[in-house]
C-alpha cells in the first residue's frame, strides 16, 4: 500500500495505491512485465470525516525490462486488446517509440517503460477542480520513474459502460454517467481539451490515444485555481 496526498474543494485528499504484478521463473511475460496499479480516492473534512472521491486504475509496462530479458514487448501488449492499441499507436512493429511519436511528444524522451492510465473516475460532487489530473500527476510522481511516456485513451466512460450489465449499470448510477447529455463527438472533444491541459497530446490523428514525455515540463492547471 502506497499513499500519496494533497487538496481540493475543500478536503484533504488522499490516494490509498495497491500493486499487483507476479513474479516468477514460470510466469508468463505478459503478467511479469505488466505492473497493475489500482488507487483509491479518499477526502477528509474539517470535522475529520472521510468521503470517498473516486477511484483510478494504472498499468506500467515494464519495456526496459523485456529488452533486458529478450522478450518481445509487442507479446506483452497483446494479452488485451486494450493494450494493444497503444502499441499501435506508440511502437513500431520492432517494440521502439514510433518516430512520428517523437515528433509530437519530443524526441528527447526518457526512460523505456509505460505508464497507462487505464481508468480514473471522480465522484460528480468532486468534479471541476482538476481532481483526475492531480491524481494522473500524483501517479506519475509515484511511478513513473523510469518511464519515458504516460499514455491514455480519450474514451468517455459514459460511452463505455453498458446499462444492459447489472454490475455496469450499478455503476453508471453510482457515478451518473447519465447526467452527461452530451454527444459523443462532443464528449470526445471536451476530454481531449481537459486532459491537454496537463500535456497530453494525441499522438495521431486517427487514434484515441493520447500521450506525454515524462521529460517535457508541463503545467499544472490546478495552481492558482480556486
Amino acid at each position: 500500500m502506497i499513499e500519496r496526498s494533497g487538496s481540493v474543494a475543500g478536503l484533504d485528499f488522499e490516494i490509498e495505491f495497491r500493486v499487483r504484478r507476479r513474479v516468477g521463473k514460470n510466469v508468463e511475460p505478459e503478467e511479469r512485465l505488466l505492473m497493475w496499479i489500482a488507487g483509491a480516492i479518499a477526502g477528509k473534512d474539517v470535522w475529520g470525516g472521510m468521503h470517498d472521491l473516486g477511484k483510478v486504475r494504472l498499468c506500467r509496462v515494464l519495456a526496459g525490462r523485456a529488452l533486458d530479458e529478450g522478450d518481445p514487448i509487442g507479446d506483452v501488449f497483446d494479452s488485451s486488446a486494450d493494450l494493444s492499441a497503444y502499441f499501435e499507436a506508440l511502437y513500431e512493429p520492432s517494440g521502439v517509440v514510433r518516430e512520428s511519436v517523437e515528433e509530437v511528444l519530443g524526441d528527447s524522451l526518457g526512460g523505456m517503460d509505460l505508464l497507462i492510465v487505464d481508468e480514473v473516475w471522480i465522484r460528480p460532487p468532486y468534479r471541476g477542480h482538476f481532481l483526475g489530473l492531480r491524481v494522473i500527476d500524483e501517479a506519475e510522481a509515484m511511478f513513473g520513474g523510469g518511464c519515458n511516456i504516460v499514455a491514455t485513451m480519450v474514451a468517455p466512460m459514459q460511452f463505455l459502460i453498458s446499462s444492459d450489465d447489472s454490475e455496469e449499470a450499478a455503476q453508471r448510477a453510482d457515478y451518473s454517467l447519465d447526467s452527461f447529455t452530451i454527444n459523443i463527438d462532443e464528449a470526445h472533444q471536451r476530454l481531449g481539451r481537459y486532459i491537454s491541459t496537463l500535456g497530453f497530446k494525441q499522438v495521431k490523428s486517427d487514434s484515441n490515444v493520447w500521450a506525454y514525455s515524462t521529460v517535457m515540463r508541463r503545467t499544472k492547471p490546478w495552481d492558482g485555481a480556486h
